[in-house]
């Protein structure tokens, strides 16, 4: 009897646990997301590099209606930074939902700016270091 209340026990501090750490993965991937929002706004290269993930890709589909699929691997992504090419508002977060599965997520996103919206589904990886990355981007942009 008491074998089995000890065990029940012992698997419910483990529950607790795992959700205590799940907590703290969501916190830490919403502040990711939050930290990129504000790096693109302010075209800041050097905290953008920390979070994206070296195979970083933002894929942009039917640009305002246009047939093409854009894909911009993080290299172009980090020069169009530098260059003032894209960023420079001051967008809004609306965090939609987050789905976490233990060292990956994905996040419905929209960025509310002056001019233009993105509604996004990010990814995002958990590292060895359990920090998290951003891995892609895939934007529809609608202009205001």
């Amino acid at each position: 009897m008491y074998c089995k209340i000890f065990i029940m026990l012992s698997l419910f501090a483990g529950s607790l646990e795992l959700g205590a750490q799940s907590v703290k993965d969501l916190e830490k991937v919403e502040h990711l997301i939050q930290q990129f929002n504000q790096a693109v706004d302010q075209q800041d290269p050097i905290k953008l590099e920390r979070l994206l993930h070296p195979q970083f890709r933002a894929y942009v589909h039917r640009l305002f209606s246009g047939p093409d699929l854009i894909i911009t691997e993080r290299n172009s992504y980090m020069q169009a930074i530098r260059e003032k090419k894209i960023g420079g508002d001051s967008r809004v977060v609306h965090i939609l939902h987050t789905d976490l599965n233990n060292n990956s997520a994905i996040i419905k996103v929209i960025f509310e700016g002056k001019e233009l919206r993105f509604i996004t589904h990010l990814s995002a990886i958990k590292l060895a270091n359990n920090e998290w990355q951003l891995l892609s981007d895939l934007p529809e942009i609608v202009k205001l």
